[in-house]
C-alpha cells in the first residue's frame, strides 16, 4: 500500500484544507515570457474541459461539467487562464465563494497542463484570483485540494496558505505531506 501522500484523498476521507487568514501583501501575478493572463470566457468551455482533463485525469472533464462547475456557476464568480504563445489554454483557476457572508473567497480547480509545468503559471493564476477576491472585498481565502498534488500544494504554502485541520485524518496526512516536501 502507498502511502497517502502519494494518492489522492483516501475514499470516505475529506479533502485537505488550506487557508490563507489575510490578502494583504499579495504579490503581482507573474508570467514568464510569451504566457498571458486572462478571464476566461464561453469561447473557452471545450478548451477548459480539455485542460481539466489533462491537469485532473481522475475526474471527467466536458463542455458541460466545465459550465455548470465554472462558467455558468451561481457560485463562481471570475475564472482566470494563463495562455501560451499561441493563445492555448494551459493553466486555470476560479474564484468561487461558499459562504452566505461571502467574506471567505474559495480557490476553486487550479489546474495547469502537464507539459508546461514548472513554469509558474499555478502560481499567477491563484494570485489573480487573490488580487480578485481583496478587491471584491474578501477578507481571506480557503481552497481543498488533494494528498498527491505535492506541486501545487507547495505552491499554496508559498502563496502564505496554511494547512486547516478539519478532519480527523489530516494531521497525519499533513505530517506525510511537509515529510514529502522536506518541510
Amino acid at each position: 500500500m502507498r502511502p497517502l501522500a502519494f494518492r489522492a484523498y483516501p475514499r470516505g476521507m475529506k479533502q485537505l484544507a488550506m487557508r490563507r487568514d489575510d490578502l494583504e501583501g499579495l504579490a503581482q501575478p507573474r508570467l514568464p515570457e510569451g504566457y498571458r493572463l486572462r478571464l476566461a470566457d464561453a469561447d473557452d468551455t471545450d478548451p477548459l474541459a480539455a485542460l481539466l482533463a489533462l491537469a485532473f485525469e481522475d475526474a471527467t472533464w466536458t463542455a458541460d461539467r466545465v459550465q455548470k462547475i465554472l462558467l455558468g456557476s451561481a457560485d463562481v464568480f471570475a475564472t482566470y487562464v494563463a495562455t501560451d504563445s499561441e493563445g492555448r489554454l494551459v493553466a486555470v483557476t476560479s474564484c468561487q465563494f461558499r459562504e452566505p457572508s461571502r467574506t471567505t473567497g474559495t480557490l476553486h480547480w487550479v489546474g495547469g497542463d502537464p507539459d508546461h509545468r514548472g513554469r509558474g503559471l499555478g502560481k499567477a493564476v491563484s494570485l489573480a484570483c487573490l488580487h480578485r477576491f481583496a478587491a471584491d472585498g474578501y477578507s481571506d481565502c480557503n481552497l481543498f485540494t488533494d494528498d498527491a498534488r505535492l506541486p501545487a500544494i507547495n505552491t499554496y504554502l508559498a502563496l502564505g496558505f496554511r494547512p486547516e485541520i478539519t478532519d480527523p485524518s489530516h494531521p497525519e496526512r499533513w505530517a506525510l505531506i511537509r515529510e514529502r516536501l522536506g518541510r
